[in-house]
């Protein structure tokens, strides 16, 4: 199921790029550029992001979330 989720979220990606660059104009050269960059950029934040979850989680930050009540109470 989460293949599936990654390569419908993957697939809305490039075919944003694509419409994005047919608006523009661009060429085959130009539109496969624009596609590789924003792919790179999302990948690179994927992992950052990824890195930053896992270390959260492994320092409890779960344990450390302040649900509404209490913040309301405080």
């Amino acid at each position: 199921m989460e293949s599936n989720k990654t390569q419908n979220w993957y697939s809305d990606l490039i075919r944003d790029c694509n419409n994005l660059a047919e608006r523009f104009g661009l060429d085959d050269l130009h539109m496969d550029e624009l596609r590789n960059f924003v792919e790179k950029i999302a990948r690179n934040q994927f992992i950052s992001g990824s890195k930053s979850g896992y270390r959260w989680a492994k320092q409890g930050g779960d344990k450390k979330l302040v649900t509404a009540p209490q913040a309301v109470a405080a």
